[in-house]
């Protein structure tokens, strides 16, 4: 399989298998607010319009000019570090004469350079924010799962949420958000990728002269794990059919822990599998709920469980997910299911694979885990995993939230 070669912070992966050319611009910086709401509405900002092309129909005109070139953006959390994403794709310069890549390239570093941030962008991008927020409230199990990292991670980036906050959005002044991006274009990491058929040292000289105003020395950290050991419960009142409960665990290690791979098959044996753990006996053998899965935060070191639930089982329920967490601590699963799990994560890789983006969003994360970025290596990882090493990365977990969204019990 194709590997990337890197010269500082561009990394690119010359490959036949796609005929154009994706490109991702990161920046990160700290996991705090009020930053992480204006990443966000830099975000709406700098993809929508700029100083050199002040109407959204100037930037429609680019895009067309260039083949069809699509731009988004997007905002993600890595444990301490909040991350600001700029990712174009159009045609390989190697199907047309007149260079389309070459030209959305300078296109994109021009409108990072010369950002049109004033009251009406500002404005509208606020509506825009707001907006995808309330859409997070209004939907259970997602503000659920943003209580209950609130109320674990108070004093810890895991409680501040990576799409922003209301009352932060709305106090932001046009004044503020020009110097924050100055800051941001000036102090921030920044890692450039791209992926697609091309010429890699002719494709690294290009990005490296359209953004030359990007400093590739600067560093952040990103991963941790959370040390709480105090258990906190909440709920949130909500006359809906199911109560939506979110159980959060420490498992006190972090992502550049050489054994975290064996917690990541743990979660996947215990919530991610049509024969899971939690589906067996929660779901299958109880009827106690549709659906019940398990998820890791895997730079703030936290495990997740979510489900929906009638509100007078609960505590059934949380007695049924200690009851199987506590299998895999004690060894009592077959070996089977850690093959499954094992399959499963080889899977997902390899089709990971087929996708420019997912390709991306893979060697990235590698990079800031400090670990060999490649395929073969991830998944030999994965199949060394012995038996007892899931034993020995469950004995580490330790419940620290119980969060629910619906009727409480007894109601």
């Amino acid at each position: 399989m194709e590997t990337f070669q890197h010269s500082g912070r561009f990394h690119v992966m010359e490959t036949e298998k796609f005929k154009d050319v994706t490109c991702s611009i990161r920046f990160l910086g700290k996991n705090e607010e009020p930053y992480v709401s204006m990443r966000n509405l830099l975000a709406q900002i700098l993809i929508d319009r700029s100083e050199h092309y002040p109407k959204k129909s100037d930037i429609a005109a680019v895009c067309d000019a260039c083949y069809g070139l699509n731009v988004d953006s997007k905002t993600t959390a890595y444990g301490k570090a909040h991350g600001l994403e700029f990712r174009f794709k159009t045609i390989s310069d190697r199907y047309a004469q007149d260079k389309p890549f070459e030209k959305a390239d300078a296109f994109i570093a021009d409108l990072l350079r010369f950002p049109l941030i004033n009251e009406a962008t500002l404005s509208e991008a606020k509506t825009n924010v707001l907006a995808s927020l309330l859409r997070y409230e209004d939907n259970p199990s997602q503000y659920a799962m943003i209580q209950a990292c609130g109320l674990a991670g108070e004093a810890y980036p895991l409680s501040v949420f990576s799409q922003g906050k209301k009352e932060v959005v709305e106090a932001i002044g046009v004044d503020q958000l020009r110097d924050y991006y100055r800051d941001l274009i000036e102090n921030d990491r920044f890692d450039c990728f791209a992926v697609g058929d091309f010429d890699a040292p002719e494709m690294i000289n290009t990005l490296r002269d359209a953004f030359s105003f990007l400093d590739e020395h600067n560093e952040i950290d990103s991963a941790y794990a959370l040390d709480a050991s105090e258990f906190r419960s909440g709920h949130t009142q909500r006359d809906i059919e199911q109560t939506n409960l979110i159980r959060l665990y420490t498992i006190h290690r972090d992502v550049l822990d050489e054994k975290y791979t064996a917690h990541r098959l743990a979660v996947v044996m215990l919530g991610q599998l049509p024969n899971s753990l939690l589906f067996r006996e929660v779901r299958e053998a109880r009827s106690l709920c549709y659906s019940i899965y398990s998820g890791i935060v895997q730079f703030d070191g936290v495990v997740s469980v979510s489900t929906g639930i009638d509100a007078q089982k609960k505590e059934e329920v949380e007695r049924l997910i200690e009851a199987q967490i506590d299998l895999l601590r004690l060894g009592d699963f077959e070996p089977k299911l850690l093959q499954t799990a094992k399959d499963m994560m080889v899977s997902s890789i390899k089709s990971a694979g087929d996708d420019a983006t997912s390709i991306i969003n893979f060697h990235h994360q590698r990079i800031l885990t400090r670990r060999e970025e490649t395929f073969d290596s991830a998944i030999a990882k994965i199949m060394e995993v012995k038996f007892d090493e899931i034993t020995e990365a469950v004995s580490t977990w330790t419940p620290i939230v119980s969060y629910t969204v619906g009727l409480k019990e007894g109601q």
